[in-house]
Protein backbone atom coordinates (compact mmCIF):
# COMPACT_ATOMS: atom_id res chain seq x y z
CA UNK A 1 0.00 0.00 0.00
CA UNK A 2 1.17 3.49 -0.73
CA UNK A 3 1.57 6.11 1.95
CA UNK A 4 -1.28 8.12 0.43
CA UNK A 5 -3.78 5.25 0.60
CA UNK A 6 -2.75 4.49 4.19
CA UNK A 7 -3.24 8.12 5.14
CA UNK A 8 -6.66 8.17 3.46
CA UNK A 9 -7.69 5.01 5.29
CA UNK A 10 -6.56 6.53 8.59
CA UNK A 11 -8.62 9.69 7.88
CA UNK A 12 -11.69 7.56 7.05
CA UNK A 13 -11.37 5.62 10.31
CA UNK A 14 -10.83 8.78 12.35
CA UNK A 15 -13.88 10.40 10.72
CA UNK A 16 -16.11 7.58 11.99
CA UNK A 17 -15.12 8.41 15.58
CA UNK A 18 -15.28 12.19 15.41
CA UNK A 19 -18.31 13.84 16.97
CA UNK A 20 -20.75 14.99 14.33
CA UNK A 21 -22.19 18.51 14.36
CA UNK A 22 -25.51 18.85 16.17
CA UNK A 23 -27.37 19.66 12.94
CA UNK A 24 -26.28 16.34 11.41
CA UNK A 25 -27.50 14.46 14.49
CA UNK A 26 -30.84 16.28 14.31
CA UNK A 27 -31.40 15.44 10.65
CA UNK A 28 -30.53 11.80 11.37
CA UNK A 29 -33.03 11.80 14.24
CA UNK A 30 -35.65 13.36 11.97
CA UNK A 31 -35.08 10.65 9.34
CA UNK A 32 -35.29 7.96 12.01
CA UNK A 33 -38.57 9.35 13.35
CA UNK A 34 -39.96 9.56 9.81
CA UNK A 35 -39.04 5.93 9.11
CA UNK A 36 -40.50 4.76 12.43
CA UNK A 37 -43.95 6.00 11.40
CA UNK A 38 -44.29 3.12 8.94
CA UNK A 39 -41.67 0.58 10.01
CA UNK A 40 -43.49 -1.03 12.96
CA UNK A 41 -46.90 -1.05 11.25
CA UNK A 42 -45.27 -2.54 8.13
CA UNK A 43 -43.66 -5.32 10.13
CA UNK A 44 -46.90 -6.15 11.93
CA UNK A 45 -48.90 -5.96 8.70
CA UNK A 46 -46.50 -8.28 6.87
CA UNK A 47 -46.57 -10.77 9.75
CA UNK A 48 -50.37 -10.78 9.94
CA UNK A 49 -50.62 -11.00 6.15
CA UNK A 50 -48.30 -14.01 6.02
CA UNK A 51 -50.29 -15.72 8.77
CA UNK A 52 -53.52 -15.00 6.88
CA UNK A 53 -52.15 -16.39 3.63
CA UNK A 54 -50.90 -19.53 5.42
CA UNK A 55 -54.34 -20.08 6.98
CA UNK A 56 -55.93 -19.53 3.57
CA UNK A 57 -53.49 -22.00 2.00
CA UNK A 58 -54.18 -24.67 4.59
CA UNK A 59 -57.89 -24.15 3.95
CA UNK A 60 -57.37 -24.58 0.22
CA UNK A 61 -55.38 -27.77 0.84
CA UNK A 62 -58.16 -29.14 3.04
CA UNK A 63 -60.71 -28.23 0.39
CA UNK A 64 -58.89 -29.48 -2.70
CA UNK A 65 -56.53 -32.24 -1.54
CA UNK A 66 -58.20 -33.82 1.46
CA UNK A 67 -61.78 -33.91 0.24
CA UNK A 68 -63.05 -35.38 3.50
CA UNK A 69 -62.03 -32.07 5.18
CA UNK A 70 -64.02 -29.94 2.75
CA UNK A 71 -66.04 -28.05 5.40
CA UNK A 72 -62.95 -27.31 7.50
CA UNK A 73 -61.17 -26.12 4.34
CA UNK A 74 -63.96 -23.70 3.49
CA UNK A 75 -63.96 -22.30 7.03
CA UNK A 76 -60.17 -21.93 7.10
CA UNK A 77 -60.19 -20.35 3.64
CA UNK A 78 -62.77 -17.79 4.72
CA UNK A 79 -60.87 -17.03 7.94
CA UNK A 80 -57.58 -16.64 6.06
CA UNK A 81 -59.17 -14.38 3.45
CA UNK A 82 -60.80 -12.29 6.19
CA UNK A 83 -57.45 -11.84 7.94
CA UNK A 84 -55.90 -10.65 4.67
CA UNK A 85 -58.81 -8.30 3.91
CA UNK A 86 -58.72 -6.72 7.37
CA UNK A 87 -54.94 -6.37 7.29
CA UNK A 88 -54.72 -3.15 5.24
CA UNK A 89 -57.28 -1.13 7.23
CA UNK A 90 -55.49 -2.17 10.45
CA UNK A 91 -52.17 -1.09 8.91
CA UNK A 92 -53.66 2.28 7.93
CA UNK A 93 -54.98 2.86 11.45
CA UNK A 94 -51.63 1.92 12.99
CA UNK A 95 -49.80 4.35 10.68
CA UNK A 96 -52.29 7.11 11.49
CA UNK A 97 -51.89 6.51 15.23
CA UNK A 98 -48.09 6.47 14.99
CA UNK A 99 -48.15 9.59 12.82
CA UNK A 100 -50.36 11.39 15.34
CA UNK A 101 -48.03 10.32 18.15
CA UNK A 102 -44.85 11.54 16.42
CA UNK A 103 -46.16 14.63 14.62
CA UNK A 104 -45.26 17.13 17.39
CA UNK A 105 -41.70 15.80 17.65
CA UNK A 106 -41.21 15.78 13.88
CA UNK A 107 -42.60 19.30 13.44
CA UNK A 108 -40.48 20.68 16.29
CA UNK A 109 -37.32 19.02 14.99
CA UNK A 110 -38.03 20.17 11.43
CA UNK A 111 -38.48 23.75 12.60
CA UNK A 112 -35.23 23.64 14.59
CA UNK A 113 -33.31 22.32 11.59
CA UNK A 114 -34.87 24.91 9.29
CA UNK A 115 -33.98 27.74 11.69
CA UNK A 116 -30.38 26.56 12.01
CA UNK A 117 -29.93 26.37 8.25
CA UNK A 118 -31.54 29.68 7.34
Amino acid sequence: MSNESIAQEARNIAQKYQKKPESVNKIELLRKLDRSVTSIPSFISLTVGIIGILIFGVGMCCWLVWTDLFALGVVLGIVGAAVCIVNYPVYSKMVAAKKEELTPQIIQLSNEIAQQNS
